[in-house]
């Protein structure tokens, strides 16, 4: 990973010293080839060693998705009927599936990178502070600090778009799996179109929800590209004027060019990462609310002193056992009705 970075970092000073030499009178002699060799394999180096990193982390991510799962499953498996007749089924396997992307989420997109943008842009930052004037580096931190600051307190907001939104997916999840696993009874009450009527409320609400969250996630992102526009201009301004001054080469402006190009790559990245991260932590706590949810108390729990239950003989008596059910008889003519019981005991 940090190879990876470092051979992203050192492209621009590689290019930087490439159109310097092709500046000079000589350089049209003797052509620097070894530098453009040395851009080229740094490009493939960036790219291939990020694969090689996400192949090594791959087991990982999915060996923790796994288990996480599997511990779900069998946490399920251990609640009680109680807790399985009051929630949808359908409702509680889209909380599994989305907590476990939530988690193989949070395990390899944003922990490789974060990580190595943060390392890059530090590694930037340090270059521009060394080598070139203070006027960089404070719009370099003043658009860091403005974009950061507004992305963080805007994706807070946005939290409860997000959960309104995940909300009504698990209730139509709820709803469409159970009516199609619930398929018999709805054929026999006849009740295709209630059951159409209840999921096409929870789509209506759901439709409201994810355009607001869509609108908000819009307003997130052309205010952040406002940002980086205007932190860009500030900066290309900068390096022009000490370009015609004479202070800076083309070279130079080219490469404070490619590196703002890799800071604002980064920022978007990283707000792309830090919003979906909220996403995922919305997914995850839901799933790990299913982990936290214990039996009701009595049911299928043994309590601590309880001991081996050993049976050695046993039989199956019924004893006053009633049960009566009510009867309706519509006679024509004749405005009652004749309630017939029928009792049947047996011991």
């Amino acid at each position: 990973m940090i190879a990876a970075k470092l051979s992203v970092v050192l492209i621009p000073l590689v290019l930087k010293h490439i159109v310097d030499e092709l500046g000079h009178p000589s350089a049209r002699a003797l052509f620097p080839v070894f530098l453009v060799l040395a851009y080229a394999l740094l490009r493939f180096l960036g790219d291939a060693l990020n694969e090689a990193r996400d192949v090594a982390f791959s087991i990982v991510t999915q060996r923790t998705v796994a288990a996480f799962t599997e511990r779900t499953f069998a946490h399920l498996h251990r609640m009680s009927a109680r807790f399985h007749a009051r929630r949808e089924t359908g409702a509680i396997v889209r909380d599994v599936q989305k907590g476990a992307d939530g988690i193989g989420f949070l395990l390899g997109v944003a922990l490789f990178t974060i990580v190595p943008t943060a390392f890059e842009i530090a590694a930037i930052v340090s270059i521009m502070v060394r080598g070139y004037a203070r006027e960089f580096t404070l719009a370099i931190a003043v658009t860091f600090v403005s974009y950061a600051v507004y992305t963080f307190i805007f994706t807070r907001r946005r939290f409860a778009f997000q959960r309104a939104v995940n909300r009504l997916e698990a209730q139509s999840d709820g709803r469409l799996v159970d009516s199609l696993l619930n398929y018999d009874p709805v054929k026999y009450f006849a009740t295709e179109e209630v059951e159409t009527r209840r999921l096409s409320e929870v789509l209506e609400k759901w439709v409201h929800a994810r355009t607001a969250n869509q609108r908000a996630l819009t307003a997130l992102h052309v205010v952040q590209s406002a940002v980086i526009a205007l932190g860009v201009a500030v900066i290309m301004l900068l390096a022009t004027q000490y370009v015609v001054a004479g202070a800076m080469s083309v070279g130079d402006l080219i490469l404070v060019n490619a590196y703002l190009i890799q800071i604002c790559m980064p920022l978007n990245t990283l707000g792309f990462v830090f919003r979906e991260t909220n996403d995922a932590m919305v997914n995850v706590e839901r799933m790990f609310a299913i982990l936290d949810t214990r039996g009701q108390a009595g049911e299928d729990i043994d309590e601590p002193s309880a001991r081996p239950l050993i049976v050695s003989a046993g039989k199956i008596e019924f004893e006053h056992v009633d049960f009566a059910w009510p009867i309706l008889v519509h006679k024509p003519r004749k405005p009652s009705f004749v309630i017939c019981q029928l009792a049947l005991a047996r011991k």
